[in-house]
């Protein structure tokens, strides 16, 4: 397996690889994960050598995507999405996609990346970010869920997370 930086030629298949992942029937069929991948190239806060894409045999298998956020002062990061192909999950395809891209990351200096998700990002180092005075919205089932991994232990900012623009839609909403 290769991974290496996101290219325009990769959207088909990184759209198809989120659509799979996150699609629900309740889905916002203008703005979700799929469509994100089209809209972050174009966002201020997208960052070309930490939007990766994990490659079998020539096939995109995995997708994931660091972009810049804020919290109060604080520049860091957020990772979302991540998604691999159902027949690479459970294969070691989205932790060597995290790994890598939080490798890149922190050798870049930034201070912190923040996710909104469940127990899995713990074995990567990720706390709840709660405990930290840190939110991403008054909704207590996403704060719940929000975790933040901390390179720097100086920089510990605290207040709400801010994703960069494409992560909301039109009436302010996040994705």
């Amino acid at each position: 397996m290769e991974i290496r930086p996101f290219r325009a030629a990769d959207l088909a298949e990184a759209m198809a690889l989120l659509r799979d992942a996150f699609q629900r029937e309740d889905s916002d069929p203008a703005f979700n994960e799929w469509d994100l991948a089209r809209r972050l190239p174009g966002d201020p806060g997208y960052l070309p050598q930490l939007c990766l894409v994990a490659q079998e045999g020539g096939r995109t298998v995995g997708y994931i995507a660091l972009t810049r956020a804020q919290v109060g002062e604080s520049q860091g990061l957020a990772l979302a999405p991540l998604a691999v192909a159902g027949e690479y999950r459970n294969q070691g395809t989205g932790s060597a996609l995290v790994e890598e891209s939080l490798q890149r990351a922190k050798a870049l200096g930034e201070p912190w990346v923040a996710v909104l998700g469940g127990d899995y990002y713990a074995r990567f180092g990720f706390e709840p970010a709660g405990p930290q005075g840190i939110t991403v919205s008054e909704n207590a089932f996403e704060n719940q869920h929000l975790h933040i991994l901390f390179f720097d232990p100086a920089s510990r900012p605290k207040g709400r997370l801010v994703y960069c623009r494409s992560f909301y839609n039109g009436e302010g909403g996040l994705l």
